[in-house]
């Protein structure tokens, strides 16, 4: 069959994280990967490939440095909480 294979649903792994729980970060900590893991944010046996976003959903009161895709709404709030997303080449992707 034409495609069949193509796309291995493992290398496609995503999760999401509402901005509401970021709120466990000291003022001015970086937000990516790792430190979601070292949180106990996300689970310590996620596959390195999955790609993590951002959503909206809740109110973050610290301002962060946070290195994932991000949705309008939780880039919005990070920058109003005085924090910023920097735009990696993994988080134009995701």
């Amino acid at each position: 069959m034409r495609g069949k294979g193509k796309f291995d649903k493992a290398s496609l792994a995503r999760t999401v994280v509402n901005v509401k729980y970021l709120n466990v970060f000291k003022k001015g900590e970086k937000v990516d990967l790792v430190t979601l893991v070292e949180k106990g944010i996300l689970p310590k046996d996620l596959p390195p490939n999955t790609r993590v976003k951002i959503l909206g959903d809740g109110e973050l009161g610290i301002p962060l440095t946070v290195s994932l895709s991000c949705s309008k709404g939780a880039e919005q709030k990070i920058k109003k909480a005085g924090g910023e997303v920097v735009k990696t080449e993994k988080s134009k992707n995701g």
